[in-house]
Order: structure tokens, then sequence, then C-alpha cells
């Protein structure tokens, strides 16, 4: 929709004196959230836009301390692609961003962010990411859902057996699972 707007302002134009590269690098500029975007002249009187997006990785619900919740779909790097709508093949990750530059405060009006707009950090989304499938392979149990506490630095994994795991972002999370696979030999928690 943005490179559409943008190209029909030159609608009309000249397209020898259009310049690709150009119209190219500065709407990369704006659009970090596009993986590709290559805009080509077709003579005598087109110019195409080919616009590859990155692809989708998790749903992200965030609670607020009100009680009330909104549900995103965000693409690898972790900015949202979907508002209010959740894809059942994408893991859930469930942020308290009480503390955060994302918590409505009493009073105030509830501004929701937009499509395209950076909800978490695309390395973090990674760690998450890859914690939870390293935790499922290790232990042979799925994750139904993980909490992220932005604020906290923590993860928690609610698995398939409705227990809760926690993790310390700050540290190494797979010395931390391999420490807890040690001790697995003591607990019981498939039974």
């Amino acid at each position: 929709k943005i490179v559409n707007d943008y190209l029909q302002t030159y609608l009309g134009g000249n397209i020898i004196m259009f310049s690709p590269n150009e119209h190219e690098e500065k709407l990369a500029e704006n659009l970090g959230y596009l993986k590709t975007l290559g805009i080509y002249r077709v003579l005598p009187h087109t110019v195409v836009a080919k616009i590859e997006t990155y692809p989708e990785a998790a749903n992200v619900r965030i609670d607020q301390p009100d009680g009330s919740s909104k549900l995103y779909t965000v693409n690898e790097l972790g900015y949202i692609a979907v508002v209010g709508a959740s894809n059942d093949a994408l893991p859930t990750i469930v942020m308290d961003v009480t503390g955060t530059d994302l918590e409505i405060k009493e009073g105030e009006p509830a501004e929701c962010p937009k499509v395209n707009a950076e909800i978490i950090p695309g390395e973090s989304l990674r760690q998450i990411l890859d914690a939870k499938t390293s935790f499922e392979g290790k232990f042979n149990l799925q994750i139904k859902e993980v909490d992220y506490l932005k604020r906290a630095r923590e993860l928690h994994f609610l698995t398939e057996l409705d227990f809760y795991v926690w993790l310390d972002t700050t540290q190494d999370l797979e010395l931390q699972m391999s420490k807890m696979k040690k001790a697995m030999t003591k607990l019981s928690i498939y039974e």
C-alpha cells in the first residue's frame, strides 16, 4: 500500500527519467520490514514493484495490567505483520509489558502498535524461539505458551503437562537447560 501510494505520485510522468534505483533506496530507508524491494521499468509506460516481506514467526499477546490484551502476529524481525489475529501454526508469546514503553498507563488513551511497528526486538524474538525449540527437543515436552517478561528478563514456558519452567534471559539459556536436564533424573515431571 505504501509503495503503491508512493509510485502513484509519479503517475503520468516521464518513464525514461524515472530512476528505479533511486526510488528503491528512498523507499527502503523507510520500509525496513521489507525483505526485498525491486522497482522496474517496463517500457513504454509501466513501473512494476516487486515486494517480499519477512515470514511470520510468532503470535504475540500483550497483556496489560488492567486485564485487557491485544493479539499480534509478528515477522522474524519482530515487526507486526497482522493486528488482532493469530496463526495457529505459530508459537504464542505472551508479553508482560509492565514498566515498559508498551504499557498503557491508567487514564491514558490506549494506543496500539500498528502494522510494521517493532513490538519485540528481532534478536530477543530469535532467542525466545530458539530456546523454545531447544527445550522441546531436550525434554520431549511441547510448550503451549511462552511468557516473556521483558522488564524482568525472564522466559516462562508453560508445558503440555501444565507446569512452568522459568529461564533467565541474561544467562546462557542452553547452560540453564543442561542443568535442568541433569536435575530431571531426581524429578518425576513426566508422571
